[in-house]
């Protein structure tokens, strides 16, 4: 059986702490992605961006990921990555379902009130594929992707995402 935590809480905290430390990827960043709502409207998210190496869920699950959030508490998306799972050049397909404190592969989370989206949704369909990942401070970290990420609640609309990102790792952000 899948357990899914409550992601918005997750946003709220890294909203938070993004507010109070950390340095954004700024100017390093090429953020290309375009996600759009199944009615053809195109989703804006706030432009504070962080890419960071670490564990899935720092304190309680510690398999190393790459980690990719734009936005804010109210809208934003976070891509995470097993490390381990990733080959370069090599699509991840979605959907991508796991128990939380195993996690594989990669998960795509989408915040856009009052939808929330996920890539374990056995809505979503696609693929992401990283095309360069190192974990070093100032390391590149880019990915392209094509998919249909499902509602996590059942009865709301999937959105759709494709285009290329690329950021330079920093420092995590909390």
């Amino acid at each position: 059986m899948t357990s899914h935590r409550v992601p918005t809480a997750l946003l709220i905290v890294i909203s938070a702490a993004l507010a109070s430390c950390g340095d954004p990827a700024g100017p390093t960043v090429q953020n290309d992605l375009v996600f759009q709502r199944a009615n053809g409207t195109i989703i804006t998210f706030p432009p504070t961006t962080y890419v960071w190496c670490g564990a899935w869920e720092e304190g309680e699950v510690p398999a190393p990921s790459v980690h990719v959030f734009v936005g804010s508490a109210q809208s934003g998306w976070k891509l995470t990555g097993v490390r381990a799972d990733i080959a370069l050049n090599q699509p991840i397909p979605f959907p991508n379902t796991f128990i939380w404190d195993a996690p594989e592969r990669a998960d795509l989370f989408i915040h856009d009130p009052p939808n929330e989206l996920s890539t374990q949704s056995g809505d979503s369909s696609g693929s992401v594929t990283f095309t360069k990942l190192d974990c070093s401070t100032g390391g590149e970290v880019e990915f392209t992707i094509n998919a249909v990420v499902g509602s996590e609640f059942g009865d709301l609309p999937p959105v759709s995402v494709s285009g290329a990102f690329s950021g330079r790792v920093g420092a995590r952000p909390f």
